[in-house]
């Protein structure tokens, strides 16, 4: 269904995942870590009829014809300390990594790309790189770090994050790279809830960290939250699970607006 919606997640693309705590943003992109990481990887296609009407269309790419990387940053701490990662009941092979400044985690991603680049000529496979940021809110800018306890500063974040992307963009879109961010929304809904009860919030109610910088250069921007309807995983059983609601914000791929 996410496929769906979106078009997929695109190599040589930025991609923001935004939305409320516990809303599943974690769970969305382990999972996809792990279909890259089992070389779940499609080529889109594009072809005409006779009338000129485009379709779309996806093919899965040979896996024995090319190698995968995931890098993901875990700086909301959401795997074991001993580095033991399962997902989905499978053992991942991510590189895995706690990164402390927004420049750092730039570093850190064009210095996989460069890597990944040599690889590419020794070897002559086509080389995949996901690059996860779970979260750019657990991440802090270098001034941050630096500050005495209390001290009051405006962020600079957003502006670090213009002149990261300014350059690592051109990176991602040159080699396959899809480089993944979630973020925290931070406003609340309480006064609009209270107009209408029934109602749910949708991005225009909330503003996350970084200001708009990656509004700007996400190819998919994806606000993501929970509604209010449960149900049970089992019949009869004591598990509970929640829909989950996915709105494209923005999408290059296909229509934006979908849930």
């Amino acid at each position: 269904p996410f496929d769906i919606a979106t078009g997929g997640l695109p190599f040589g693309r930025l991609v923001e995942i935004f939305g409320l705590e516990d809303s599943g943003k974690t769970a969305l992109v382990k999972r996809a870590g792990l279909r890259a990481f089992l070389k779940n990887i499609y080529q889109r296609v594009v072809t005409s009829d006779e009338r000129g009407v485009k379709k779309v269309s996806y093919e899965r790419l040979d896996p024995n014809t090319y190698d995968v990387v995931v890098a993901y940053i875990d700086n909301e701490q959401s795997f074991d300390d001993d580095n033991s990662l399962v997902v989905e009941g499978k053992n991942v092979d991510f590189i895995l990594g706690r990164i402390d400044t927004i420049n750092q985690v730039f570093k850190a991603c064009e210095q996989t790309v460069h890597e990944m680049k040599e690889i590419e000529k020794e070897t002559g496979r086509p080389q995949f790189v996901v690059f996860i940021l779970d979260s750019l809110a657990s991440t802090s800018s270098e001034q941050e770090m630096d500050q005495e306890w209390g001290t009051e500063d405006y962020s600079r974040m957003p502006k670090q994050l213009r002149q990261g992307f300014r350059k690592l963009v051109r990176y991602i879109n040159r080699f396959n790279v899809l480089f993944i961010v979630t973020n925290q929304v931070s406003d609340s809904f309480v006064k609009q809830k209270q107009k209408n009860p029934n109602a749910m919030p949708d991005d225009s109610a909330f503003s996350s960290s970084g200001g708009r910088a990656c509004k700007y250069y996400a190819s998919q921007w994806i606000f993501v939250q929970r509604t209010p309807y449960k149900f049970k995983m089992v019949k009869g059983g004591e598990e509970d699970g929640f829909v989950t609601e996915i709105l494209t914000a923005k999408n290059r791929l296909k229509k934006p607006r979908r849930k």
